[in-house]
């Protein structure tokens, strides 16, 4: 709900195409009808009670990244917040923090991609895909449970690149700490998105 110009949580917005979405380092996210585009907001009481800040985007990453897999898709995340089939990026995830509540924002390309990127590997509708999202949302599954299996799929991101300081970087070097930071070139990194 908003009122008086504030987001009252929980909430959720679904749109059926987005010309001028925000990713990460300011880039845009457009896409066409039949694609997942959504944001929620929750309050921050309302989390798991291991789950650090920092860690928000990797978690609702990989929440969603759960359902998929429940569903037969082999989509995996790479650190960290992006989808990925294969080696092409099908989406993302970006979080902001506005007082006590956390807005979520999640982007799939389910139907359609522009040339660069690629499309979900199963079937199913954005609403479907969000109704199952935020019944897995509201179960509050443990940090502690959902990195467990993170660390394990983060091998995958070892062959790919990440942005710090304006420059990309490689993830071979990366070591993945427990609360989803990485630390690469004697520096600890968080999800900035």
């Amino acid at each position: 709900m908003i009122k008086d110009g504030e987001i009252i949580p929980p909430l959720a917005v679904g749109a059926d195409f987005q010309s001028d979405g925000v990713g990460s380092r300011g880039n845009i996210w457009e896409g066409e009808e039949g694609n997942l585009y959504f944001s929620f907001c929750v309050e921050e009481k309302h989390l798991p009670k291991d789950l650090k800040l920092e860690s928000i985007s990797i978690y609702f990453s990989y929440l969603l990244k759960e359902v998929l897999y429940e569903l037969g898709s082999k989509t995996w995340i790479k650190w960290p917040n992006d989808f990925y089939v294969d080696s092409s990026k099908i989406g993302g995830v970006i979080t902001t923090k506005i007082k006590g509540s956390i807005v979520g924002s999640i982007g799939i390309n389910i139907l359609h991609a522009p040339a660069e990127f690629s499309t979900l590997d199963i079937q199913i509708t954005p609403q479907e895909l969000v109704k199952l999202f935020l019944e897995k949302l509201i179960k509050k599954i443990s940090w502690k449970n959902v990195f467990s299996k993170y660390k394990i799929e983060f091998q995958n991101s070892l062959d790919f690149t990440f942005h710090l300081d304006g420059k990309k970087k490689s993830l071979a070097d990366a070591k993945l700490l427990d609360d989803g930071s990485i630390e690469v070139e004697n520096r600890r990194v968080y999800s900035l998105r």
